[in-house]
């Protein structure tokens, strides 16, 4: 730094070579801003140049990405780069990125960047002209790539073909000693000390298919619990029915999802057939999605921009599960209550049914304790269900109470007292009821 150059002395240059560009930042209002003060604090006019935002821009393309910020999206989204986090590693990064959204953009079909062109009139500086392709505008729709769908006006992904039924999958015999255990691995993974005990025991227990009989294990941290009741259950699952795996949290299913399962199937050299099902509103309803689409939402709102983001990832989505979607600051908005599933089901695209629907051919069924409790008189599967692991056992009792309680806040007591009110209060629920006993009209019970 000794040796460098003051920003008056270059300043004519870099003006010069920004003109006729497009500025690309990571939070573009910060550094755009920042660069035209300096501009002008050494004379030069401010920049009258298009600027896109990364940020917002990231945060539409790839809406399923857990953090926005620069370091952090760009390693999930490989960039590796050894060198310590300053100003060069944040340009360098930067174009990464920008070359990614490039790449995301030219993958998305017609009819989707033209929505995201409509919607996103709103977006900080120029950014919407990402989405403005003309060329492939005036080529029209065209068809759709392979593994995408049009339903009303929007490009999904098309649905899973259905799981393969355990009848077709051959048979395992369960390994009885811990070098047949291992064998069933490959050489990197090592079964740990009582693995093999915790997978005998929940072997034995999911195989007595007559009478009803219980297990309770109480597993030492560092076990390899998951594992240690997930590859018996799949090799009982291939002898007969699914085994249905119950956990408390949400972070646990996801362990079980994106650690455990992939783990166990890789080293198991076979795909395991698992389905994580959840209540209705964790899912969107496209039908809902579409109505807000067309009838409410204007360009500039917040429900533009979750629009924008559910349109991206729709096309990428197998389950319709928005808890897929890295949300972020949005998250609380009112906007998703429109867009979930309620009560009544889609008549066409369901994606809470294809999870269902799905379940019939799955090796595991993950669910949560308060969704099997409530669910268990819903669903002929949970009916007839003989193998249940309630990981996470020890909150069972909480998820009962959870369940089959109701909670109501001091406002909402407050506002049903003063609704009953007193027996001599003119027109109250309490008078009403003592008008009807005194005429007779329904029995006084003491």
């Amino acid at each position: 730094m000794d040796y460098a150059p003051l920003f008056e002395e270059i300043a004519p240059i870099i003006h010069e070579l920004l003109q006729e560009t497009i500025f690309v930042a990571h939070n573009v209002a910060f550094d755009f801003e920042f660069l035209n003060e300096q501009f002008q604090r050494v004379g030069l006019p401010s920049l009258e140049i298009p600027a896109m935002d990364t940020v917002v821009l990231s945060q539409i393309l790839f809406p399923n990405a857990n953090y926005y910020n620069l370091q952090e999206l760009t390693e999930w989204l490989g960039y590796d780069l050894d060198t310590p986090h300053d100003a060069l590693y944040d340009a360098r990064a930067t174009v990464f990125l920008l070359r990614q959204l490039l790449q995301k953009v030219d993958q998305l079909p017609v009819v989707t960047l033209q929505q995201l062109a409509q919607l996103g009139s709103g977006l900080p500086y120029q950014s919407v002209q990402l989405f403005q392709c003309e060329e492939k505008f005036l080529g029209g729709s065209g068809p759709l790539a392979e593994g995408l769908m049009l339903y009303n006006g929007v490009a999904i992904r098309e649905p899973q073909s259905q799981l393969q039924s355990r009848s077709l999958l051959r048979e395992q015999t369960y390994p009885e000693t811990t070098a047949a255990k291992q064998a069933y691995f490959k050489q990197s993974f090592t079964l740990r000390p009582h693995q093999g005990q915790l997978m005998d025991l929940v072997y034995e227990q999911l195989s007595q298919l007559e009478g009803q009989s219980q297990l309770a294990i109480e597993a030492p941290s560092g076990l390899g619990k998951s594992i240690g009741y997930l590859f018996p259950s799949v090799i009982a699952a291939e002898q007969g029915q699914p085994v249905i795996i119950s956990t408390y949290t949400t972070v646990l299913q996801h362990q079980l999802l994106t650690e455990a399962i992939p783990l166990l199937s890789e080293q198991m050299d076979r795909p395991l057939q698992a389905v994580l099902i959840k209540g209705k509103r964790h899912y969107l309803s496209l039908d809902r999605f579409i109505y807000q689409l067309d009838q409410s939402v204007q360009p500039g709102e917040v429900e533009a921009f979750i629009c924008m983001q559910v349109l991206v990832w729709l096309i990428e989505t197998e389950t319709g599960d928005l808890d897929e979607l890295g949300i972020g600051q949005h998250q609380q908005h009112t906007f998703w209550e429109t867009i979930r599933v309620n009560q009544t089901a889609d008549h066409t695209v369901d994606f809470y049914q294809r999870m269902l629907d799905r379940a019939q051919y799955a090796d595991l069924i993950i669910v949560n304790h308060a969704y099997l409790l409530t669910h268990l008189d819903d669903f002929p599967l949970f009916q007839s269900a003989e193998r249940i692991i309630f990981d996470e056992a020890h909150h069972l009792l909480q998820a009962v109470r959870q369940v089959s309680t109701a909670q109501v806040s001091k406002k909402d007591f407050n506002g049903l007292m003063k609704e009953l009110g007193h027996v001599t209060s003119e027109g109250s629920v309490l008078q009403g009821l003592a008008q009807l006993v005194d005429d007779g009209l329904i029995p006084l019970i003491c």
